[in-house]
């Protein structure tokens, strides 16, 4: 063959094979295909398998908020309980864990992923000064941050309430709740009029008949059920000067759970006299 037939049968090969090229070749059935995209994105193989999960899928426990529940009389002074709110903001589930609430301990059988859980202690006497929680404190669960499974709260109690005496079973308590004068002439504190007693039975027990005495003058209540109040009465002719004392029970006729408190003394200055 002449050199110039090679020569065309060359430049016909390469011919052939730069116009297959542009034209595009056919990939063989159930080969991956090369999705055409935008410049602006990379190009993505189909293979028809599922996606790759998201790396991660761990819990992250934190706690919310508290809330405290009192159940007895006198609040701050407990009974109660103390309930704590913890969110798992996480994207994985958090097994059980324990949650440690002023010293106590409550069991969390697990949240999911965005969920939330209570953990709930007692106490007898209200917390003093603060409150104190931490999340997964056994460190059961393997959390994408770990340093934020605390809460503290410091802050001043109101002073605390009174507490009342033990009663002694079935017996009565009788004590001065309040008083008050009324004048029944033209000139107030020179009298005439009455000193008025309004006596409470804060005991148990029913009281029987008993005296009052009321600046010395003495009348006599008939009885005060537990739970009840009677009014003693005294008159006078002329004000009281400088005070009103009133003793409940002087004779010691009626057995009570509390005998110290059945007296009121009130010392007062009176007004100028009347002209």
């Amino acid at each position: 063959m002449s050199q110039f037939v090679r020569i065309l049968s060359l430049g016909a090969a390469l011919l052939t094979l730069l116009l297959l090229a542009g034209c595009g070749l056919a990939s063989p059935a159930g080969e991956n295909n090369l999705t055409p995209t935008s410049a602006n994105y990379l190009p993505q193989i189909n293979t028809g398998d599922e996606a790759t999960p998201i790396p991660g899928g761990t819990p992250d426990l934190t706690i919310a908020y508290y809330v405290v529940n009192y159940t007895g009389d006198c609040p701050w002074g407990g009974p109660g309980e103390i309930t704590i709110v913890v969110n798992n903001v996480g994207n994985g589930p958090a097994g059980a864990f324990d949650v440690t609430i002023n010293g106590s301990v409550a069991r969390v059988p697990g949240i999911p992923a965005g969920g939330t859980a209570n953990a709930t202690v007692t106490f007898d006497s209200g917390p003093v000064g603060s409150i104190n929680a931490l999340a997964d404190s056994g460190n059961e669960v393997a959390e994408s941050n770990e340093n934020n499974n605390s809460y503290m709260i410091v802050f001043t109690p109101p002073p605390p309430c009174d507490t009342p005496a033990p009663e002694s079973g079935g017996l009565p308590d009788l004590t001065v709740a309040y008083y008050w004068i009324d004048y029944t002439g033209d000139c107030p504190w020179g009298g005439p009029g009455t000193v008025n007693a309004m006596i409470n039975n804060v005991g148990s027990g029913d009281a029987g008949p008993f005296a009052v005495r009321i600046n010395g003058e003495r009348t006599t209540v008939a009885g005060i059920p537990a739970g009840g109040s009677a009014q003693a009465t005294i008159n006078f002719s002329t004000g009281p000067a400088a005070g009103v004392q009133i003793e409940i029970d002087p004779d010691n006729a009626v057995a009570e759970s509390n005998e110290e408190n059945n007296e009121l003394l009130l010392s007062f200055t009176p007004p100028p006299p009347c002209d």
